[in-house]
């Protein structure tokens, strides 16, 4: 509970007295608190930079998570790293494998790399991108985790197709080309 002095009171023109008036105060300063909270954690942005670089992407998906405690924690703080992570699919379901997660407390012992992590998709999308991979041999691959509006944590997965050396190299030509192009 948030403790107001006098000089909070006066500020709002309140009699220190008037008690309905203080809880309803004190309870809409919680609520600016809580508010607060909110929207430090909305800034969670993790991204795979290399995801793009290395693959042609055919489809996207959001995704949601199926985490423990200490692992929202550690996502929501920006400790998290997306490099060497995959997708996998076990059964009628797919799941995010090698997530590097930070440990935060000396509590969180177990170590989340190890841990598959679930995807919250619906049926008839977890079908279609199984299809895919087996028809196309295609991969899934996971490009960024960010907070929604409601401040639950999402998974951006795509579909993609791998490259080859000589597709970077062309890409790479063609981004030294329109560079060099805007000098001139």
């Amino acid at each position: 509970m948030v403790k107001l002095g006098k000089k909070d009171l006066e500020k709002i023109n309140l009699n220190f007295y008037d008690k309905k008036n203080k809880y309803m105060l004190i309870k809409n300063k919680c609520r600016q608190d809580n508010m607060k909270m909110r929207k430090q954690n909305k800034n969670v942005n993790i991204k795979n930079k290399k995801a793009l670089y290395n693959f042609f992407v055919i489809e996207k998906y959001i995704a949601g998570l199926k985490l423990l405690g200490h692992e929202v924690k550690s996502i929501k703080n920006n400790n998290a790293n997306l490099e060497n992570s995959f997708c996998k699919i076990l059964k009628t379901e797919i799941f995010l494998l090698n997530l590097y997660l930070n440990k935060i407390n000396k509590i969180s012992s177990t170590n989340s790399t190890s841990r598959n992590i679930l995807l919250l998709l619906k049926k008839k999308e977890i079908i279609k991108i199984s299809e895919a991979v087996k028809k196309f041999a295609l991969n899934i691959i996971p490009e960024n985790i960010f907070s929604n509006k409601k401040g639950l944590l999402k998974l951006v997965i795509h579909l993609a197709q791998s490259k080859k050396k000589y597709d970077k190299r062309e890409i790479i030509k063609t981004k030294e080309f329109e560079r060099f192009s805007k000098i001139l």
